[in-house]
């Protein structure tokens, strides 16, 4: 099965209309690292709801074991690289991400 998900997802361009509506219909995860960014992006929201900032320790985890301090680190490592897009550097200002933290 996992075979012919990355099958489709690499032939989504040749795939018709009719099958990529059918399997967007299926609720289809055509990119698995978006789909884990905004799961990201999620908790890092919950994050800021319950502690009142973004700035998240290295090791912390989620209580569902989501590793968001990981996760963070990421971001700022991607950032760096230029790796980040603009919609998600945006997106992360907005919250109130901190790219340095002051010592």
């Amino acid at each position: 099965m996992g075979d012919w998900v990355t099958r489709q997802r690499t032939r989504k361009g040749k795939l018709t209309p009719e099958k990529i509506q059918r399997l967007d219909d299926l609720s289809f995860v055509w990119s698995p690292r978006a789909l884990q960014w905004e799961q990201g992006f999620t908790e890092l929201k919950v994050y800021k709801e319950e502690h009142g900032d973004c700035v998240v320790k290295g090791g912390f985890d989620t209580s569902d074991g989501f590793r968001l301090g990981g996760w963070v680190a990421q971001q700022k490592t991607a950032r760096v690289k230029g790796q980040l897009t603009t919609d998600r550097l945006k997106r992360l200002d907005e919250l109130g991400f901190v790219w340095k933290v002051k010592n």
